[in-house]
């Protein structure tokens, strides 16, 4: 079985429901791979979320009472918009437990195992913070601690397992994770999905179902349609 880590970085690019995650959702239940996910992570990937959902909403509650304002007489239209405003607080105010429970199912959905941080592991974090090593870029710098965090916990994991492979994107915290030598760092899941143990279980058939669905086919037909509209956008693929 094949140890996966996701850093905070994989997850808000790829989202919990892309095409990706699907792949990977067929490898967990076939036992091919085992996810784990930092405390850390789960609480950045969360907090953010939420953070980027509320905001989206704040705005499009400012932008009704804009349109309030231009529509003076009580009327058919202001009616829907104060109605539309009324639900949209409420959706505002269901946003963090939503997202939560979001992230509880797929945890469960894909087995996830949650790596806590252990609060014994603060002195190796405070240790890299004064002298700039592991997941720090430079000496006191506050915004990699939960890197710094995150890589405890990592290497809590490769303690007891024999392998562990690391989705990661950050410059720093991957060069620190690429010297482990139990820890093989990847840039994304698609580079993932080239080890050979994956490649090996595809060709036998184990993902044939997925790749012969309607999902993986409408997920195909946009990414060519949109490759199709940038190379027309760009004179040298034009047709006379």
């Amino acid at each position: 079985m094949i140890n996966l880590v996701l850093d905070t970085n994989i997850l808000h690019q790829e989202g919990i429901d892309s095409g990706r995650m699907k792949v990977l959702r067929t490898l967990t239940d076939s036992g091919i791979v085992k996810v784990y996910i930092p405390e850390i992570v789960k609480r950045e990937f969360c907090t953010k979320r939420i953070s980027s959902v509320k905001e989206l909403l704040e705005k499009a509650i400012y932008n009704f009472k804009g349109a309030h304002k231009k529509v003076e007489s009580e009327c058919e239209i202001k009616a829907t918009l104060t109605s539309i405003e009324a639900e949209t607080r409420g959706v505002l105010d269901s946003v963090e437990l939503g997202v939560n429970d979001e992230f509880s199912n797929w945890e469960k959905a894909f087995g996830v195992e949650i790596l806590p941080f252990i609060p014994e592991d603060i002195s190796i974090v405070l240790d890299d913070y004064f002298k700039g090593a592991g997941a720090f870029r430079s000496i006191k710098n506050r915004d990699d601690i939960p890197d710094s965090m995150i890589h405890t916990s990592i290497c809590r994991l490769a303690e007891r397992v024999d392998q562990v492979s690391l989705v990661i994107k950050d410059g720093t915290f991957k060069k620190c994770m690429d010297n482990h030598p139990k820890v093989e760092v990847f840039e994304s899941l698609s580079d993932f999905f080239q080890l050979q143990e994956i490649a090996d279980q595809i060709s036998k058939g184990h993902l044939k179902t997925y790749f012969e669905g309607r999902n993986f086919s409408t997920l195909l037909c946009r990414y060519l349609v949109t490759k199709k509209g940038k190379r027309s956008s760009n004179p040298t693929y034009q047709f006379k």
